[in-house]
Order: structure tokens, then sequence, then C-alpha cells
């Protein structure tokens, strides 16, 4: 028996709701919010009816969490996996979509598909396992935390309709998932792109003495003792910051995918019994990736190093969000990679579409930070007159790099309080809500999600709601 709380219940009927007009629904949640527990719900449910089930993954891991999620609710499945054979008589089935592409004639066909972490369905594999059984009539179900895609691919050339679950901040005020306290602190100058950063160009700009020394003396002051994920921009990075942690005394180990699966295992295990402080993490525990599910018990990460910088939003969340599964005390997040400055807090209100952006090259990105040269705090631009932090006033980008280079002390890492968090956020929306008042046309609607890098779709939209409030 599987007992939704409140919020979850809404959503499901929402879900519900969409499918009875669309065959192909695409459900947003934030992490931490139980889409597993309410995908585990539906099956069960359709399972109950004598319809079958497919769950597709991508990565091991997630394959063995959503069947500890099935175990733990009675759901008798299958597999859809490398080295098992397939048996057709459970009604649900859990696979591995490098399995799935190259078996999908030889297994059932579902009458529901459920694709875990559906943002990445525009890739080949999962587009054509997605297209192979729509074609067959299956509906379609994905789950997401950011259906918002780097690429700018849309998915509305797989998904009919989005349904949102509640807010970050929502979860966050009934207590679902944890608070947080945000620091930022001195970032590597990367630059700016509208596609992610590469791996070669970014290790030079962190693999520096002084960042490395900064992460670790910053977690040994504010977040020493707990819990922590750290994520990497590659071994290298990963492993000089083991070996700075190390060096202070601190238990830290790496862990990425290319570590062996009884390694792996032995590595989660060690981190959650406390053995490891510090796991710095090369591209593995990011989507979908639940800390108390891998090791069958009630285990928080209660600490998140940002090292790496990151231009897609999607994976922001998903690094945050490892540190937001419910606990009594708050994350401690510490972004040493300008992240929030790219975009936003955790918990910032966000316009989510099923649109997609064909040019996100041509996306108005932000400009850098300022950078005090005094106390390192760093400010979005158009910044105050002076450092709202010391009072000092900006100087030149060229005096500031020389003024850091004379500094052998560590740069300093601020505080963002929840206070001035929801302070900014009241500004911005402010902001935007003027600016919206201010559009007379559907065309002025357009330039102004332009600016924004939101796709048309966002204006008509906007511009159909007023249409309908001017008309009653």
């Amino acid at each position: 028996m599987i007992t939704l709380r409140p919020d979850q219940e809404r959503f499901v009927a929402d879900l519900r709701t969409a499918f009875s007009s669309h065959k192909s629904v695409l459900g947003m949640a934030p992490t931490g919010f139980g889409k597993t527990v309410v995908s585990a719900h539906i099956a069960a449910a359709a399972a109950a009816k004598g319809k079958r089930v497919l769950f597709t993954v991508h990565r091991e891991e997630l394959l063995h969490q959503t069947a500890a999620t099935f175990d733990a609710f009675g759901i008798r499945y299958g597999y859809v996996k490398s080295g098992m054979v397939y048996d057709r008589t459970p009604l649900v089935h859990i696979a591995s979509i490098d399995t799935l592409r190259n078996r999908m004639e030889q297994i059932a066909p579902p009458d529901l598909l459920v694709v875990d972490e559906a943002h990445l369905a525009r890739a080949d594999t999962w587009h054509k396992c997605v297209a192979f059984y729509r074609a067959l009539g299956a509906r379609v179900l994905g789950n997401s935390g950011s259906p918002r895609r780097l690429d700018g691919k849309s998915l509305g050339s797989l998904f009919d309709a989005l349904v949102c679950g509640p807010s970050t901040a929502e979860l966050m005020a009934e207590g679902h998932l944890s608070r947080y306290r945000y620091f930022e602190g001195e970032s590597p100058d990367v630059g700016n792109t509208a596609a992610e950063y590469k791996t070669g160009p970014l290790e030079a700009k962190t693999c520096t003495k002084r960042l490395i020394g900064d992460i670790a003396g910053r977690w040994l002051e504010h977040a020493s003792y707990r819990r922590t994920v750290c994520f990497t921009v590659s071994h290298r990075h990963s492993s000089e910051l083991i070996e700075e942690f190390t060096a202070r005394g601190v238990r830290a180990q790496s862990i990425s995918s290319k570590s062996s699966k009884p390694e792996r295992k032995r590595i989660i295990n060690d981190f959650a019994d406390g053995r490891i402080q510090v796991l710095c993490n090369v591209e593995l525990i990011t989507t979908g990736f639940d800390l108390a599910a891998q090791v069958g018990r009630d285990v928080t990460v209660d600490g998140i190093i940002l090292a790496r910088p990151t231009q897609s939003l999607a994976l922001y969340l998903q690094m945050v969000g490892r540190g937001l599964r419910r606990k009594p005390h708050p994350c401690i997040i510490l972004d040493h990679a300008g992240n929030s400055l790219r975009h936003g807090y955790p918990d910032d209100a966000r316009e989510w579409s099923l649109d997609g952006d064909d040019k996100p090259a041509q996306k108005k990105l932000p400009r850098p930070p300022l950078t005090c040269a005094v106390c390192y705090c760093q400010v979005r631009v158009p910044a105050p007159a002076k450092c709202p932090h010391c009072g000092n006033e900006w100087r030149s980008t060229a005096e500031s790099a020389q003024r850091l280079m004379e500094y052998d002390t560590a740069a300093q890492i601020v505080e963002v309080t929840a206070e001035e968090r929801e302070a900014k956020q009241r500004e911005i929306a402010r902001s935007r809500s003027r600016e919206e008042s201010a559009c007379k046309t559907l065309e002025d609607f357009v330039a102004l999600g332009a600016t924004r890098g939101y796709a048309d779709g966002w204006a008509q939209h906007r511009w159909t709601a007023r249409q309908a409030r001017a008309h009653g």
C-alpha cells in the first residue's frame, strides 16, 4: 500500500487529468519531491488493472534504486537488463535504456512507458525508444526535475503536455525538503558561453593551488564533519582536491562513472557510514541519486561543494538537490564556481515550459560578476557603486586581478542569508512584473522573452492569459 502526501496526490490527479486528453505527459517536480514514489503508485495502480508498465532508467544505480522503491511497496516486477533473462510474466518491468534499445521488439509492449530523467529523452537512444512505443499506442509519462535543456532542444516533440508539481520553495515551507545556507566564494574566471564548458580549459582554470586550498579550507570552516558531496571538473581536479583534503586530515575519496560497480557500492556505503567525509564526484552523483535509497537506510547528504561551474540549469539544480533531501538541519552549500550568479538560488521561482530554443547560442547571457578586491565577494552586474559587504569601491578588472595576486591568504567566502535571498527574489519578481505590465502587444512579450532567454511559447502563453483576463 503506497500512501502519498497530499501534494503528491494532487500531482497524480493533475497527471490523470492531463492523460484524459493527451497520450504523452511530462511530470516536473523538484529533486526530493518523491517522483519515483509517485511513479511506483501509478505503476501499481496500472498493474492492478492488468496494464503493462515499463519504467526506464539510464544508469545502473538508478535501476537498483528504483527496484528498492518497488520492493518497499511490494510491487512485483521484472528486469530488462544486460545479463538477465527477460521474464514477461510480471506486468511491471524496470529497464536499462542501453539494454532496451537493442531489445525493443522482443519486449512485451507496455501500456504505460515511464521515462525517468526525461530531459535526457532527446538523445537518440531515448528518442527511438519513446517514438517506438508511442507508435504502438503506449501512453508515456516523463519524470524530470527540470525540462530545460542546455542544447535548447524542445521536449514538445516527445511530450504533449507539462504538469508541474509544487515548487522547491513550497516543499521547503511544508518541511518536505531541507532548508539550506548558501555561501558564495571566489570562482575561476571561465568566461561566458551558451554551451557547456569544456573539460580541458576548465581544468586549467580550476586546478590552481589557491582554489584547491580555498575549497578545503572553507569546508573546514563552515561544513566540517558534515557528510559532503563535492562536484568536480575532472579526475585530475578530483584527485588534487582529495590530496588537499587528506593533507588537512579530512577523509576524502573519489567516485566516478569509471569506478567499478563493487567499488562504487563500497565507497557509497563508506560515505553513508561516515568513513568518508567528503566524496569528490566526477559526473556520477547527479541525476536521480538518492543516498538513502542507495544504502537502504535513512541517511542524508548534509553539505554540497560546487567546485565546477556549469551553464546547465538542470545540472545545477540536480547538484544542489543532492543536499536538499528532508532533514532537521540546513544543508551547507559552498559555491566556488559562481553557479548562483548564472542560475540563481535553489528555491528561486522559475518559468517551465516544453518549448525549446533551437538557437541557444543567441541567448542573452549574463555579464560576468564583479569580484571585490578586498573581501572577494561577487556581485551581479549591474552592481552598486561600492561593494555591499565591505564598502570597497569597485576597481578595474586588471587592478582587481593585481590586488588578488598580492594576497597570500585564502579568499573569503560570504554567506547569502535567507533574508537576502528572499529580498533578491522579491525584487526580481517585482522587476519582472513591471516589465510584463509594460508589454502592450504580443510582439512586446516576444521581445521581452528573447531578452530573458525564453522561447516564443512563453510569450504566447502570457498574451493569451492577459486576453482572457481582459475579456472576463
